[in-house]
């Protein structure tokens, strides 16, 4: 008790001081309590501007982990981002090159132009808490989610309404199955024929076919789920219509932890397992039960893969043994880069969809990390090394909790959605002068406070908001920073 006591002294103190150096490391910082906690979150791609052209309207995908009592959603949350008068509708976002400070917005006083809002607009009914939502790029009303049972859900945005039915009925616009326990892991192929990816805790990964599903046609292919083959569609009496996998992957030994397609090519898709492996699997081959490379990626667990989305050779891999990996898929029996910061367990990795050289990745130390791999051996003073390796550009310390998701936004350059396990969601941007250039000095001369040193971006406490006082809809430390 004593020492639980004392941990969570440490985390208050260091979220005080990590609040205290916001306003030198950021260009924005919003925070939200949500009601309950949620497990995933994703920028979806539509954003428009608001009436009186006062902001730019963005959503995020989000999910809820309730108790067991309680009605669990899969939601979409408005996000209120700044606008700049003369700016397009796509402009960069405040702190992209170009966009400004926002000083005008900050001294207008104006509640309209103020980073103050984050709103939940539509909430649907969801069977369980939602483990991961991911929408399909081709078109992004199409949304698959992970539950704790073995099935994966489809649901169409634009069939549902923005409030749920009193009576809690799951109108998914289908159920995929397959598998036979729960998983987290979900990756939509990048061309247009909207193959879906899942894996599980059963050791399976199974392929849908969701434009066939989506068409009420029958899906077609040489593998056969556990349970029903592939070609039949029961009809869950008079629930939605279930649908069995077009193949089934069956490589792994143990628990499979993620999935991600490579985005250049589209038979390529690479795994993650407890096993430690790494599978890479080509769907043109005819074996569903050998993969085309296997290699042991790790000491231990592989909880999260990623392609580059700039260079289709490029891996990326996070493991429970705290590291980062970097790969060649042309030469598997050496990783490139090892990236060594984290503390515990990384479970999530992400590519910047905008930056070519950077990657971001969060862990169970509270830590969100950001990589750049134009940095890698970089010389060092032996102080700057005392902060981190140089390809460690920067460190989010705004959750007191895990991580639970985070994504990049599409639109606007460094701009990041993160939620952690105690309800926290947090919608925030790197200040401009940490990435546009290491050698530039500030020219205020202002101090930035830890518990020893001045710091600088990447040892900045690694722990986030307290909310031991906040209301489920509070909104907290909203705020567009110079």
């Amino acid at each position: 008790m004593e020492q639980e006591n004392a941990e969570e002294r440490l985390i208050n103190e260091e979220y005080k001081i990590w609040k205290k150096n916001t306003p030198f490391l950021y260009d924005l910082v919003l925070t939200k309590a949500l009601e309950w906690p949620s497990l995933t979150v994703e920028w979806l791609p539509e954003r428009r501007l608001a009436e009186g052209h006062s902001s730019v309207l963005a959503n995020l995908l989000l999910g809820t982990h309730t108790s067991d009592a309680e009605q669990n959603y899969l939601m979409v949350a408005e996000v209120r981002l700044p606008y700049y008068e003369g700016a397009s509708e796509n402009a960069p976002a405040p702190g992209a090159p170009g966009a400004g400070a926002g000083k005008e917005a900050e001294a207008s006083g104006c509640e309209d132009t103020l980073l103050s809002r984050i709103e939940i607009r539509q909430k649907i009914n969801h069977d369980g808490e939602v483990n991961r939502a991911r929408y399909w790029p081709k078109n992004p009303f199409i949304v698959a989610t992970k539950s704790p049972s073995s099935a994966v859900y489809l649901y169409d945005l634009s069939k549902h309404p923005s409030k749920p039915p009193t009576d809690s009925r799951i109108e998914a616009q289908a159920i995929l199955t397959g598998h036979q326990r729960e998983g987290f892991g979900l990756a939509w192929s990048p061309d247009d024929r909207g193959n879906l990816l899942s894996c599980a805790d059963d050791m399976l990964i199974c392929q849908y076919d969701v434009r066939a599903v989506l068409a009420g046609e029958v899906a077609s292919g040489n593998g056969t789920a556990p349970t029903r083959s592939s070609s039949e569609r029961v009809s869950n009496w008079g629930g939605p219509p279930q649908y069995g996998p077009l193949r089934v992957y069956t490589g792994h030994k143990a628990v499979v932890e993620d999935v991600a397609w490579c985005m250049h090519n589209a038979h390529m898709f690479v795994s993650a397992g407890d096993d430690r492996q790494i599978m890479l699997w080509d769907t043109r081959e005819t074996s569903s039960s050998r993969a085309a490379a296997t290699f042991e990626a790790h000491k231990a667990e592989v909880n999260c893969v990623a392609f580059s989305p700039f260079n289709a050779n490029l891996l990326a891999s996070g493991s429970s043994d705290s590291t980062v990996a970097l790969w060649d898929i042309r030469y598997l029996k050496m990783k490139i880069h090892s990236f060594e910061a984290h503390s515990d367990a990384v479970q999530q990795l992400v590519w910047s969809p905008t930056e070519e050289t950077i990657l971001a990745s969060a862990a169970a130390d509270r830590r969100l990390m950001i990589w750049d791999l134009s940095r890698i051996g970089q010389e060092q003073s032996p102080e700057d090394a005392e902060d981190g390796p140089p390809e460690l550009l920067f460190v989010h310390g705004g959750h007191t909790a895990k991580i639970s998701d985070f994504g990049w936004s599409q639109n606007d350059p460094w701009l990041i959605a993160s939620v952690a396990e105690d309800n926290i969601l947090q919608v925030w941007q790197v200040g401009e002068h940490i990435y546009a250039d290491e050698d530039e000095e500030d020219e205020d001369g202002a101090e930035i406070e830890s518990e020893s040193d001045p710091v600088g971006a990447r040892d900045t406490p690694a722990h986030g908001a307290e909310r031991s006082d906040l209301a489920p809809d509070d909104d907290v430390d909203a705020a567009l920073l110079e």
